[in-house]
């Protein structure tokens, strides 16, 4: 009978003790399952939290830079913008020794830039690869910026006119003519693209900086207060072609890939040169010494107004025509190399001669 009574008593303990197990299993089921949940939940408020802050500096970028998108362009720019800047994030913690950042092209693809800012690539005249070596002088400075003295107009804006070759050819006349003695003077940029035409240029559509010092030592060129730049194509303004400035005799050219060449006529004056710019330093730059990752099929045209020999890299001092929103207030500084150089830039220089 004890026996009995000790079993019957058992029997509801360990009912209860299963209870308590599965209670207990429950509750830790229970409690994975918060957790997770609230885990995700703190995942998906965190993205959304980034997304956020990437449109807040997107409707930034597009006061700042003065952009208009209707809905369907803006998310599609949204996008792009985005895709850019983690690309940028990334790029900037490698530690190179050059920057990129946002600007006014950040909202554009690499095709999208390309096809909109810079040439297929450029066909240099056969004069570039027939020049050789002249007698060059032993003492030449470590280091020069023709800005310094003066020499250097602002930094223009070609806008959507592919019209760089009318701004480095330009640039280059504004400097030999003021080392030469002249006042410094803003010359016209929109007479190259009207009126250079007949010498082989093709106005918004590109050209070269060598059909523009032809054009410029046959009719000379005016200022850019009487011929403003616009930045599209226009009949040609004999008027103002008429009341020329400047008048060169000619023009040179650097011996190619010869870097020291190169440094003894940047001495001299500021040079026109061909760089290649279809890459994302060129897109991006923000600041810094560019010393890689660019290739040498020239697709852009830029003007040298200096270097620096004794910096550690050594660079050269390069004025774009991108605006001063671009780079270092519209400037690049490219690391000085042998060879062909950094996006080509020893390959192609000339400069014009009063």
């Amino acid at each position: 009978m004890d026996n009995l009574l000790d079993s019957k008593a058992t029997k509801p303990q360990s009912k209860i003790k299963n209870l308590t197990i599965l209670g207990a299993s429950i509750g830790f089921i229970c409690l994975i399952v918060f957790f997770t949940f609230y885990s995700k939940i703190n995942i998906s408020t965190s993205a959304l939290s980034q997304f956020n802050l990437e449109e807040e500096e997107f409707k930034s970028y597009i006061l700042k830079y003065n952009k208009n998108y209707n809905k369907d362009e803006y998310l599609k720019r949204f996008k792009i913008f985005r895709d850019n800047l983690g690309f940028i994030h990334n790029q900037n913690a490698l530690g190179l020794t050059w920057t990129v950042g946002i600007n006014q092209f950040t909202d554009l693809t690499t095709q999208e830039f390309k096809a909109k800012y810079l040439h297929s690539k450029i066909e240099l005249p056969e004069t570039y690869s027939q020049e050789t070596v002249k007698e060059k002088p032993l003492n030449v400075a470590s280091s020069i910026d023709w800005r310094s003295v003066g020499a250097v107009t602002p930094v223009g804006i070609e806008g959507l006119c592919n019209s760089d070759y009318a701004f480095a050819s330009v640039g280059a006349v504004e400097g030999i003519w003021k080392i030469s003695g002249n006042p410094l003077v803003v010359l016209s940029e929109q007479e190259i693209v009207d009126c250079s035409i007949s010498y082989g240029n093709k106005g918004c559509g590109g050209g070269l900086v060598d059909h523009a010092y032809s054009f410029i030592q046959s009719k000379g060129l005016t200022s850019a207060l009487l011929y403003p730049y616009i930045g599209t194509d226009e009949k040609c303004n004999e008027n103002a072609v008429n009341r020329e400035i400047v008048k060169i005799q000619g023009a040179n050219i650097v011996q190619a890939n010869n870097p020291l060449s190169l440094q003894y006529q940047v001495a001299t004056q500021p040079v026109s040169v061909y760089v290649d710019a279809d890459n994302y330093v060129w897109q991006y730059y923000n600041g810094g010494v560019v010393t890689k990752n660019c290739g040498t099929e020239l697709s852009h045209s830029v003007l040298i107004v200096g270097y620096n020999m004794t910096a550690s890299p050594a660079y050269w001092i390069v004025k774009n025509s991108w605006g001063a929103t671009w780079g270092e207030s519209g400037y690049i500084r490219i690391g000085i190399s042998s060879g062909a150089g950094v996006c080509g830039i020893n390959m192609a220089g000339s400069y014009p001669t009063l």
